[in-house]
């Protein structure tokens, strides 16, 4: 609290939110002033819009206790519905995966046979 007090946004920085606002719609309000750090502050998600990708994000959460399988040697990744190869994959070279993003940041592709 102290630092937002000392170090108010720059020109910079508001010119940053300006350029952001038009893409995204929605302004930074710790940059505009419409919010200011308190003791206590909660993250409440207001920024957040809806049609951003989220049907896509909870598509690829596992909800049970299968994780996606991703294999060491070719780097591809299956899942555990809609993937014939999913049991195929050599215990030795399982890497476990939370998510498809997860495994797609770590370098690897989803099988060919997956639906």
């Amino acid at each position: 609290m102290a630092w937002n007090t000392q170090y108010p946004p720059t020109a910079w920085e508001i010119l940053r939110d300006e350029r952001i606002a038009r893409r995204m719609g929605n302004h930074n309000p710790f940059v505009t002033g419409q919010v200011t750090w308190n003791l206590g502050h909660k993250n409440s998600g207001d920024g957040v819009k809806s049609e951003m990708r989220t049907s896509s994000v909870a598509t690829n959460l596992i909800s049970n206790d299968q994780s996606i399988r991703g294999n060491r040697n070719s780097k591809v990744y299956h899942l555990p519905k809609g993937c014939p190869s999913y049991e195929k994959v050599s215990p030795r070279n399982i890497v476990p995966f939370d998510t498809e993003i997860d495994a797609q940041n770590a370098g690897y592709r989803k099988a060919g046979n997956c639906k």
